[in-house]
C-alpha cells in the first residue's frame, strides 16, 4: 500500500478493525452503519471484521448502545486483555457551555445548555424517554477509560461540546464511502409511490396518513428485512421516505439516505429542513403550521428518474469531496493499534 510522508518518516499501513456487536442483539438495526463502516476502511485501504465476540488481534470499534451490563462486560474485556475500543457515537448530545457540567463522571443534566436529541431536559421527550436517554449517555461516558476514539458516521451527530466529556478527545468524522455500483432500476416501472422503512412513531404515523387521504401508495412493508430484500422492496417505490421522530426533531437520517441511493432510490424527507452535508442529495418539504405542500410532491414524484440521477450525482461528489483519510487519524488509529498490541 502507499505510505504517505510526515516529515520524512513513513506512516505505517492501517491496522486491522474488527466491529464488535455484541449490545445489538438485532443484527438488521445495524445494518447501515456496518454496510458504512465495511465501505469506508475498506476504501481507506483497511481490513474489517465483525462479529458478536471481540477480537484479540484486531482494534475493536463498538456501535453506541450501552447498559451498565454491555459497560462491565466491556471493561472487564480491556482490563484483562490490556486493550482499548473505540465508540461509532449515534444519539446527539450536544454541550453548550463547559459550565453546564457540574459532574465530569456522569451526566447530571441540570442545566438546560445539555441538549440529548436536539432538546434541554425541561422540554418533553416523545421519541426516547429521558430517563433512557440519561442512562444511554452516562454509559457512554463510564467507558472513557477504555475508549481510544471517538468516531461519527459523516457529519452526524454533531456532538457539540462533547469534548468536554471526552476529556478533552474530538470526534472523529469518518466521510461519506463511496457507493457500490448503485443503479437505477428501469426494466420495471415502480408501482407506488413512496416506501418508509423506519420505527413507528406517532408523528411518523401522522405524516403517512395524511400522505394516504391525498392519494399517495406506499409500499407495504415489514421491519426486519435483510438488505437484499429491502433492495427488492425499494425497486416498488419512486422515492423513499424520510420522516423525522417526531416535529422537532432537525436532523435527516444518513444511514436511510444511503441505503436508498444504494439501490438507486432518491429520498423525499418530510418535515424537515436540515442543512448537513447529506442535505445535498435529499428533497426536502419542510411543513408549514402542520400542513404538507402535496403540489411540490407530485411535481417530484412526475420526475422521480431524474431526481435518482441527480441525488446520486450529488452523493458521488459528496463522496469525492474527502477520500482520503486525515493524517492525524491514521496516525491515532496507529497508536491504538500499538498500545493495544496490534501487529500493523
Amino acid at each position: 500500500m502507499k505510505t504517505t510522508q510526515i516529515d520524512d518518516k513513513p506512516l505505517k499501513s492501517h491496522p486491522g478493525f474488527h466491529i464488535w456487536f455484541f449490545n445489538h442483539p438485532v443484527f438488521y438495526g445495524i445494518g447501515d452503519q456496518l454496510h458504512f463502516l465495511f465501505k469506508y476502511f475498506q476504501q481507506m485501504g483497511g481490513s474489517v471484521t465483525c462479529g458478536r465476540q471481540p477480537s484479540n488481534q484486531r482494534c475493536n470499534i463498538v456501535i453506541e448502545n450501552f447498559d451498565q451490563q454491555a459497560v462491565q462486560h466491556i471493561k472487564t474485556f480491556c482490563q484483562s486483555r490490556g486493550k482499548s475500543i473505540s465508540i461509532v457515537l449515534t444519539e446527539h448530545v450536544d454541550i453548550h457551555t463547559k459550565d453546564s457540567l457540574p459532574n465530569y463522571k456522569q451526566l447530571e443534566l441540570k442545566s438546560s445548555s445539555i441538549h440529548l436529541h436536539g432538546k434541554s431536559v425541561d422540554e418533553e421527550f416523545s421519541y426516547l424517554p429521558l430517563p433512557v436517554l440519561i442512562q444511554r449517555s452516562n454509559c457512554l461516558l463510564a467507558l472513557r477509560e477504555v475508549t481510544s476514539n471517538y468516531f461519527r458516521l459523516g457529519d452526524l451527530p454533531e456532538m457539540k461540546g462533547f469534548s468536554y466529556l471526552a476529556h478533552n478527545r474530538k470526534v472523529d468524522t469518518l466521510w461519506f464511502p463511496k457507493l457500490n455500483s448503485a443503479f437505477i432500476d428501469k426494466t420495471e416501472a415502480p408501482s407506488y409511490d413512496f416506501i418508509f422503512l423506519g420505527a413507528k412513531t406517532e408523528f411518523r404515523e401522522s405524516v403517512i396518513n395524511t400522505l394516504k387521504d391525498f392519494g399517495f401508495t406506499f409500499v407495504p412493508t415489514f421491519n426486519g428485512v435483510s438488505i437484499k430484500q429491502r433492495h427488492i422492496q425499494y425497486k416498488q417505490a419512486r422515492f423513499c421516505l424520510n420522516i423525522p421522530q417526531d416535529e422537532t426533531w432537525p436532523w435527516l437520517s444518513p444511514m436511510r439516505i444511503i441505503s436508498a441511493l444504494q439501490a438507486g432510490l432518491p429520498v423525499l424527507s418530510i418535515g424537515t429542513n436540515d442543512t448537513s452535508a447529506i442535505s445535498v442529495c435529499t428533497r426536502q418539504v419542510p411543513m408549514v403550521e402542520g400542513m404538507i405542500d402535496t403540489n411540490q410532491i407530485r411535481d417530484m414524484l412526475a420526475s422521480h428518474e431524474t431526481e435518482a440521477l441527480k441525488a446520486l450525482i450529488a452523493y458521488e461528489e459528496l463522496a469525492a469531496t474527502d477520500n482520503t483519510m486525515s493524517i492525524s487519524l491514521l496516525n491515532s488509529l496507529n497508536s491504538w493499534a500499538l498500545t493495544d498490541g496490534i501487529v500493523l
